[in-house]
Formats: structure tokens, C-alpha cells, sequence
């Protein structure tokens, strides 16, 4: 079980290859990214996908000079599926047909200065990090509505977990899973029919 929360990203950074082919085949050019952050990322699925994760990144540096390296994929690898999904709001149950949630490190990304060198420094946090979440449903009840509508925190409030389980038994009794647990607030809500 691995948990991740928000934690300090000042020095953490990683390096990136990509494989690029000439237009005539004839050779692979590698470009490789140092000093890597991640500004924002988001995972979304909906009800006829994989669960896919999409990265925002800035880097410090690119260079065509290193050897392309050869790519290696972890064994076993297990891909999660809409069909393996599920989403609890206030721990009920609730259908959705889309869901996805993002979010933003809010990095300061343009730090140059006039010091006799291009690069830029390090990216550091400029506010505080964003995160949303968005769920498309049929409209069965005013549940939702209700919290979107309250006049207190605390109504506008619900634990929203969203869950993705693999196919293929990890030992026993484990399949690999995904959660994502978010204590948010309900801001929108869209009942609107075209037409």
C-alpha cells in the first residue's frame, strides 16, 4: 500500500527521455528533459475508457546529446478499467458516468534573473495548490443539488472517494487498486437539457 499527500516538492525533480524518429526513419533522436517538476496533473475516466493520468511538466534543461536509453515496463503490469470503477459521495453510492479530478501545484515556473546565466531557477510554489473534481450523473434526486445549495460549510461538504479496481488477483485475496479520497465542496451543479 503505498498513501501519497501533499508534501514539500523543493528539490525533488526527474528526468525525462523521449524517442523522437526522423522524418525518414532512418534513426531515433533522443531528447532528454532535466530537472523536471510536475505542475499539474489529472485522472479522468469515463464509462467506455481506461482510467488515464495526464502530466503537466516544465524542466530545467532539454539536451540532444544523451544516448537514447533503452525502455523497460514493470512485469505485470495492470491497467484499470471503467468497468473496475466506483464513486461514494458522503459514503453512498452514486452512479456516475464520467469522473474526473485535478489538480495544480501552483508553481512559479519563470524564475530568471539577471545573473550572467540563462537557466532558470529551481520552480517553487507561488500560492496555495489548487484541486478539483467533476462528476457527470444521471439527474435522479436533488441530493447533490442540496449540497451545492447550502447555506452552511458544512452542507456544502461531502467525502468523496473515488475508486478503481484491477482484474487480476494480486496473491490471495488482493486485487491492485486506485483511491482517491477528497474532502470537498460542492461549488457547481448543471441539470440543463439542450433544447
Amino acid at each position: 500500500t503505498h498513501t501519497a499527500v501533499p508534501g514539500d516538492l523543493k528539490g525533488n525533480s526527474l528526468t525525462v527521455q523521449v524517442g523522437r524518429p526522423f522524418y525518414d526513419e532512418s534513426a531515433v533522436q533522443p531528447f532528454t528533459y532535466l530537472g523536471g517538476k510536475i505542475t499539474e496533473w489529472a485522472l479522468s475516466n469515463s464509462n467506455d475508457s481506461n482510467l488515464m493520468c495526464t502530466l503537466g511538466m516544465d524542466f530545467a534543461d532539454e539536451v540532444t546529446a544523451t544516448a537514447l536509453a533503452s525502455a523497460t515496463y514493470p512485469t505485470g503490469i495492470e491497467t484499470f478499467s471503467w468497468v473496475g470503477g466506483s464513486v461514494t459521495i458522503g459514503g453512498t453510492a452514486f452512479d456516475v458516468t464520467d469522473a474526473s479530478v485535478s489538480g495544480s501545484n501552483n508553481l512559479n515556473t519563470d524564475r530568471r534573473y539577471l545573473r550572467n546565466n540563462t537557466r532558470k531557477k529551481e520552480p517553487i510554489g507561488d500560492d496555495y495548490r489548487g484541486g478539483e473534481f467533476s462528476l457527470t450523473a444521471d439527474f435522479d434526486s436533488l441530493t447533490q443539488r442540496a449540497r451545492v445549495a447550502s447555506a452552511t460549510a458544512a452542507g456544502a461538504m461531502a467525502a468523496t472517494v473515488l475508486r478503481w479496481e484491477g482484474k487480476t488477483l494480486a496473491g490471495t485475496t488482493t486485487y491492485p487498486s486506485l483511491t482517491v479520497t477528497i474532502q470537498g465542496r460542492f461549488d457547481e451543479f448543471s441539470a440543463n437539457v439542450g433544447g
